[in-house]
């Protein structure tokens, strides 16, 4: 037998580069944060026309998301305080008017 003989038959196949770690921690972090904004919208866009009925449930619904823009707004207040007072604002009118649509929907119920 000679030195140059391959007796295993072995042939090299070329396989592609897996990813390195940190891509994939990057990636599938931000298609996480996607997804759960995503759902988030979903949850609200349904909330809307419960919003119009009245509903207590979807209420609590419209008052958790806001109370979270309002935490956003503040977050966002030393890079432009007129418009984070802006949203405060609206912020505010919008809370204010889901308590009076609960007040209303309480009282026509009980």
């Amino acid at each position: 037998m000679s030195a140059t003989a391959n007796p295993n038959n072995f042939v090299y196949t070329a396989r592609p580069r897996l990813p390195v770690v940190g891509e994939g921690v990057i990636a599938s972090g931000w298609l996480l944060t996607i997804g759960l904004m995503l759902a988030l919208a979903l949850i609200q866009l349904g909330a809307a026309p419960g919003v119009l009925l009245g509903r207590l449930g979807v209420l609590g619904v419209g008052a958790i998301s806001v109370i979270g823009h309002v935490v956003a707004a503040i977050m966002f207040f030393p890079d432009s305080p007129w418009v984070a007072i802006g949203l405060l604002l609206i912020d505010a009118t919008v809370l204010l008017c889901l308590l009076s649509i609960g007040r209303n929907a309480r009282l026509a119920t009980g």
